[in-house]
């Protein structure tokens, strides 16, 4: 079906004339990109229209599921005109337009589905319509449904938050910067800093150029206000190949350095993909022109650096691969002194961090591996063992599927691992009371749960013997309950 789909994708682009298309789809995907933060602005103002959160969740997990649809369509069809430019006599319609977009929706989503069967994620269900037509869910599957709902609640209570002046921690930018220079100058050929300043440059490039704030010129055009932006002829050169889109031969044959995977519109985080690669860049009359957004080329900015800080680029250099990995273990850091302190906050509540021994009665006790944030709810009786994942939640059936097996499979998983420690924690209850110089002679229960800092799918996919919740969902518990209790 999907070949299908591609066949007749690129037999309505083949119809269409190159004069002015890549602009019209750029303008496009500015527009989306406002949409998009205009979205995230009014979630504040917008959720007391409901008569609940969950209300407005599940009116969110729609949306989301919608602009989702657009946005990848979007991309793949400036990803495939970069690649093969048309050359037939056809405008860009509204019409026609949107019959790129439901091709390529279709075609993502037929992608997706066939993942997350091959990944034993979920099951197609299908059926014999009257008409004769094989007929199959709309939904991509149900779980990864709820997920969306789960995510748009977490969203509903994260600006909530906002709005009561609550922030979260985070490593400074400085930090951040010095942290992966290094490694970035490896990967990139130039500093943070310097390439930090090449997208600030494009961007002004772009304002400057039209009301659209949209740069279209010639190549030579661009490296000449890169020059007076203070970068060398070299450097300039180099930077805009790293990240623009450029004309191949055959679509599905990848640039060299990249699999094939990496161009399938359904696959999120893909390292040749116009989210990475801003620029596009187009053959016209012996010369080459770039085209180019304001709006698109900070979002490939911020992606860039949230994939940088969250060891999720794809790294070719052992010198990045290292420094994210170095970054990676400090935010895990910040993120669980962050969640002690939430939790710290609420009366009844003590808590520990990084338990890595316990010294009783002469003796050193030593669990299975660290305890993020230890709980002691004195109400309850209970003691709780949270681990602590800063993570960002896979967005593909495959990236999906790799989470589940780091949750779930094997010895090393995290849940095995967790699994270990509150094994020990109830074998050696007493010593840990004592530790806590907690009356040893009352019976008290060990509970866990491991902690994201947003709302994963992985959960939703595959049954996890360990409850598994964001912290937002943290945030909602305590100021509903005033405790932490968890299901699952």
């Amino acid at each position: 079906c999907v070949e299908y789909l591609f066949e007749r994708f690129e037999g309505a682009v083949a119809e269409l004339s190159a004069t002015n298309l890549v602009e019209a789809l750029v303008r496009q995907s500015e527009s989306l990109l406002r949409e998009v933060v205009v979205h995230r602005l009014s979630l504040a103002n917008r959720r007391f229209h409901f008569e609940g959160d969950e209300a407005f969740a599940d009116e969110l997990r729609g949306e989301l599921a919608s602009r989702y649809r657009i946005t990848t369509a979007l991309r793949f069809t400036i990803e495939y005109v970069a690649a093969r430019p048309p050359q037939g006599p056809a405008r860009l319609s509204v019409s026609r337009f949107d019959e790129l977009m439901a091709l390529a929706a279709e075609m993502s989503e037929f992608g997706g589905m066939s993942d997350a069967v091959r990944y034993e994620l979920t099951e197609v269900s299908l059926s014999w319509l009257p008409s004769g037509r094989i007929g199959r869910r709309k939904t991509p599957y149900p779980s990864y449904s709820d997920y969306l709902g789960a995510f748009g609640l977490d969203e509903i209570t994260r600006v909530a938050g906002m709005r009561q002046g609550r922030t979260t921690d985070e490593l400074s930018s400085e930090f951040i910067f010095a942290a992966l220079d290094q490694g970035v100058t490896a990967e990139f050929g130039v500093g943070v800093g310097r390439l930090r300043r090449f997208f600030l440059a494009l961007a002004e490039i772009a304002h400057g150029a039209s009301k659209q704030w949209m740069f279209k010129g010639r190549r030579d055009e661009l490296l000449m206000k890169l020059l007076e932006h203070g970068f060398d002829l070299a450097t300039a050169e180099g930077l805009i190949d790293r990240f623009a889109l450029a004309p191949r031969d055959k679509f599905l044959q990848p640039p060299n350095g990249f699999r094939r995977e990496e161009i399938y519109p359904w696959r999120s985080d893909r390292g040749y993909s116009h989210r990475y690669r801003p620029l596009v860049l187009r053959l016209r009359d012996g010369g080459v022109d770039v085209v180019f957004g304001a709006r698109h080329i900070a979002n490939a900015w911020r992606y860039l650096v949230m994939q940088l800080i969250s060891d999720r680029y794809k790294a070719n250099t052992p010198a990045l691969k290292s420094a994210m990995g170095g970054l990676t273990k400090a935010r895990g850091d910040i993120f669980n002194r962050y969640v002690a302190r939430v939790i710290r906050e609420h009366e009844g509540l003590d808590v520990r961090e990084q338990v890595k021994k316990l010294n009783v009665h002469g003796r050193t006790h030593r669990p299975p591996g660290d305890l993020d944030v230890l709980v002691v709810d004195h109400r309850g009786k209970r003691l709780i063992a949270l681990e602590c994942k800063n993570i960002e939640g896979a967005h593909d059936p495959y990236a999906q599927w790799s989470e589940v097996r780091d949750l779930v499979e094997g010895d090393k998983s995290i849940v095995a691992k967790q699994r270990g420690r509150v094994a020990w924690m109830r074998a050696n209850v007493t010593d840990v009371l004592a530790w806590l110089k907690i009356d040893t002679s009352e019976r008290w229960r060990v509970d866990t749960a491991i902690v994201t800092s947003e709302q994963i799918p992985g959960p939703y996919l595959h049954r996890v013997n360990i409850p598994v919740v964001s912290l937002q969902e943290v945030r909602r518990m305590l100021d509903t309950t005033g405790t932490l209790s968890f299901s699952g």
